[in-house]
């Protein structure tokens, strides 16, 4: 629907809906308080795995250089904990996740999730929200 929206698509918006119901959802897409809460549901979905984890490091030749970890369920899996040498910290950097995504395989199980792709979260939650539905 966002896509029709915008107009990248040359499909109409909801083929079978009445011109009532397409009004509707055309003038949901303004509606603050429920994209607010399309938002809000997709950035704080939690996912099947119940033990998600993740941990890369980087070395230089037999020396360990950096480790980047997490353990989270929320979108980009943030915190990351970040060791450097022996300094180890939190960051809720959610670039660390892009770039962990973007050295993960195309289908790896947790990408999409890593990667953090809002709009594609956002679009999904958007139809399947229960306003929207009723």
């Amino acid at each position: 629907m966002l896509t029709a929206f915008g107009g990248e698509t040359k499909g109409a918006i909801f083929p079978l809906a009445s011109p009532r119901q397409r009004a509707w959802l055309t003038n949901a897409l303004f509606d603050l308080n429920l994209l607010g809460g399309v938002v809000r549901d997709s950035v704080n979905r939690f996912w099947t795995d119940d033990y998600p984890e993740i941990k890369i490091g980087f070395n230089s030749g037999d020396r360990a250089v950096a480790q980047l970890h997490s353990r989270m369920q929320i979108s980009f899996m943030l915190p990351w904990e970040v060791t450097l040498g022996t300094n180890t910290h939190t960051s809720y950097d959610a670039g660390i996740s892009r770039v962990v995504a973007s050295l993960l395989p195309s289908g790896f199980l947790n990408r999409k999730r890593i990667q953090g792709d809002m709009l594609s979260m956002i679009t999904d939650g958007f139809a399947n929200h229960s306003r929207v539905q009723q």
